[in-house]
C-alpha cells in the first residue's frame, strides 16, 4: 500500500485508484517492485524507534527531576511527557528521515525501466553526490510538523 501511495503522488494521473496502481505495477514490474524499499525500511526501522524512546526515556527524567524542585509540580507532567516527546520525535527523525527517503526513491523508481534496479546504497551515493547530505534529508520540515504534534 505504502508503494502505491508513492506511485500515486509522484504522478497523480498516472493510476485511476489504489488497486489499480497495485496491479499495474505488479503486472508490469513483477511483484517484487511492490516491495521496493522494504529493506532500508525495515533496516531504519529499529535504530529510530530506539532513538525515539531513548531520547523520550532521558528528557523526562531529566524534566520530571527539575520540575519536582517546585512546588506543585504535579500539575507540569503533562508538559514533561510532551517536551520528552517532541525530543523523541526531533532526534529520531535525525535517522528516519533518510530512512524514509531512500524507501521513497526505491518505490518511485518502482515505476520506471532502468532506475527500479537500483539499491538503497547507490540511492544515497547518487543523493550525496548531487544535493550533500541535505539531499538525505528532504521533507524533514513536514515529518517534524506531522510528528511533533
Amino acid at each position: 500500500m505504502d508503494t502505491a501511495k508513492v506511485l500515486r503522488q509522484k504522478n497523480p494521473g498516472q493510476f485511476a485508484s489504489t488497486f489499480g496502481c497495485l496491479l499495474t505495477t505488479a503486472r508490469e514490474r513483477g511483484i517484487g517492485a511492490l516491495y521496493c524499499g522494504v529493506g532500508p525500511a525495515a533496516f531504519g526501522a529499529f535504530p529510530s524507534s530506539a532513538l525515539y524512546f531513548g531520547t523520550y526515556e532521558c528528557m523526562k527524567r531529566k524534566l520530571g527531576a527539575f520540575s519536582r524542585r517546585f512546588e506543585g509540580s504535579e500539575g507540569r507532567r503533562p508538559f514533561v511527557h510532551m517536551v520528552s516527546a517532541v525530543c523523541g520525535n526531533t532526534a529520531s527523525s535525525l535517522l528516519f528521515v533518510p530512512k524514509e527517503f531512500v524507501k521513497q526513491q526505491l518505490q518511485a523508481a518502482a515505476a520506471g525501466s532502468t532506475e527500479a534496479r537500483k539499491t538503497a546504497l547507490e540511492v544515497i551515493r547518487t543523493t550525496l553526490q548531487t544535493k550533500g547530505v541535505g539531499g538525505l534529508y528532504t521533507g524533514i520540515g513536514a515529518t517534524l510538523l506531522r510528528n511533533i504534534p
